[in-house]
């Protein structure tokens, strides 16, 4: 029998909808390799749980009172934190997708994706990728020039 002896990648969940947060949350728990570790429901909310958690990858919604995700995102990559942002959003467009980059978001993708590209998302941010759907893949490296714009 094979042991993985890897820590889970740690996730912070950030949206102000309650029970989508706990789908999330019931989603990313089935996975043996992710630990949903902090829940937040407003901008401000979701940047202080970061930096006392120090997640591995920050799920955020761009909707939220107090501060936009995108503007959590960009406090979040301004902390100095070695927390990869992940952008999840009704709203896929070009507009919002290019200020989550420019804050420092390494991923956006629409709420409508399925819970597998979710999980692979995550997983490609945890090891210093990006994703950026409805785009073609999620990759686990990229360069300056790949980023989308």
């Amino acid at each position: 029998m094979e042991v993985d002896c890897r820590s889970p990648i740690r996730v912070l969940l950030a949206d102000d909808n309650l029970e989508f947060v706990r789908s999330l949350r019931a989603l990313l728990n089935g996975q043996r390799d992710l630990e949903v570790i902090g829940e937040a429901y407003s901008g401000p909310e979701t940047v202080a749980q970061a930096m006392d958690l120090c997640p591995d990858v920050a799920v955020l919604d761009v909707r939220m009172p107090g501060l936009s995700g995108i503007e959590a995102a960009g406090a979040i990559a301004a902390s100095g934190l070695h927390t990869a942002v992940l952008i999840l959003s009704i709203s896929v467009d070009r507009q919002y997708v290019l200020a989550a980059v420019k804050a420092g978001a390494a991923g956006y993708l629409s709420k409508e994706s399925s819970g597998q590209d979710l999980i692979s998302a995550i997983r490609a941010l945890a090891k210093g990728g990006s994703c950026f759907l409805p785009l073609p893949s999620c990759t686990e490296a990229v360069t300056d020039t790949e980023i989308p714009v």
